[in-house]
């Protein structure tokens, strides 16, 4: 009896069509960058003075997102912190890397955007 309330519940949670779809481009995209910085990171590299490392960096804040973007979409409350997590990992890399602040203040959009699409749901997250 308990299973079927937990798929009652779930049925009744909304998760939108904005959040889903900012939930699958960021798997997606997230899976797609990782994958080419594992293969091949000159590929992606942002600049010529960027050290090799920090496309290893990057493919691990993708990796990362992916994984937040799967925990995000079965409502668990981690998947969020994630974004935080890699969030701030992303900002060191970017200014270590001598990028401008503007690329880095670009960079908290996204992050930005999911965590508003987010905050209305909170209570609906375990």
């Amino acid at each position: 009896m308990e299973a079927t309330s937990n798929v009652e519940v779930l049925k009744e949670i909304k998760r939108g069509a904005l959040l889903s779809f900012v939930l699958i481009l960021m798997f997606v995209g997230n899976l797609i960058f990782a994958l080419l910085n594992f293969t091949d990171p000159k590929l992606v590299h942002l600049s010529n003075e960027m050290p090799v490392f920090l496309t290893y960096v990057y493919a691990l804040i993708s990796v990362l997102a992916v994984i937040s973007a799967v925990l995000i979409w079965n409502w668990k409350k981690v998947g969020v912190y994630l974004v935080f997590i890699f969030t701030i990992i992303s900002v060191v890399a970017k200014l270590y890397s001598g990028l401008s602040l503007y690329a880095v203040a670009a960079g908290l959009i996204a992050p930005a955007f999911l965590l508003f699409l987010v905050k209305n749901r909170w209570a609906k997250f375990n």
